[in-house]
């Protein structure tokens, strides 16, 4: 299992997207996810979602590897992560997730998106498409919408912002995932996009890819 993680600023100097992705320091098999959207137009929301980020990645350092496995474990993490984030002021998106080499548990709210690519079927799935924008993450009422799916060997998962999703193009999404190098998914989403949209990249650019072969 090999991850690999890019995000850049699109139409302004700072990225309010934020980024993080370790494995579990009790279980090295377990790989934790993070990715959040600083809500634009108003302030704060770089450091709510580095504080996102952050708050959730060390709540899910000090749980214990199995626990991250079911959904009532995330639950309340989440929670955490919500009233955390609202001492920002900032509101921001997340995506959030436990992975191994068999499963995938987590929750999500807003519009940042985890697909997953079944190498058996070929179709495309997006595992974050029944939830919520409102309220965000940082309103300390947000409503995070759990998920919890198995994985084959062969498979592959993007997790991405909207700032990659709204733009790249659902075609250069089944071709990123047909890649045989996960290392090259962001150059590849970040081409097309600028195929479509011209020079510059309309927003944040964030990617995080990750590999069964």
């Amino acid at each position: 299992m090999r991850f690999h993680v890019h995000s850049e600023p699109g139409g302004k100097p700072d990225n309010e997207d934020h980024v993080l992705v370790q494995r579990h320091p009790m279980a090295h098999d377990v790989i934790l996810c993070f990715l959040a959207d600083g809500q634009g137009g108003r302030a704060h929301g770089a450091e709510a979602a580095r504080v996102a980020c952050a708050t959730a990645m060390q709540l899910a350092r000090d749980s214990a590897p199995s626990d991250l496995l079911e959904l009532s474990c995330w639950e309340a993490l989440l929670d955490e992560v919500d009233v955390e984030v609202s001492e920002t002021e900032g509101f921001t998106t997340l995506v959030a997730a436990a992975i191994t080499c068999e499963s995938v548990t987590g929750g999500s709210c807003g519009d940042s998106k985890l697909y997953h690519f079944p190498r058996r079927s070929g179709n495309i799935e997006e595992w974050t498409s029944r939830q919520f924008r409102n309220p965000p993450v940082g309103s300390g009422e947000c409503q995070f919408t759990m998920f919890h799916q198995d994985l084959d060997a062969g498979d592959g998962l993007f997790i991405m912002s909207d700032g990659v999703w709204k733009y790249c193009g659902y075609e250069a999404l089944q071709s990123a995932f047909a890649l045989a190098d996960f290392t090259t998914a962001a150059a590849h989403l970040r081409t097309a996009t600028l195929a479509r949209v011209g020079r510059e990249l309309p927003d944040d650019f964030s990617l995080i890819a990750l590999d069964f072969r």
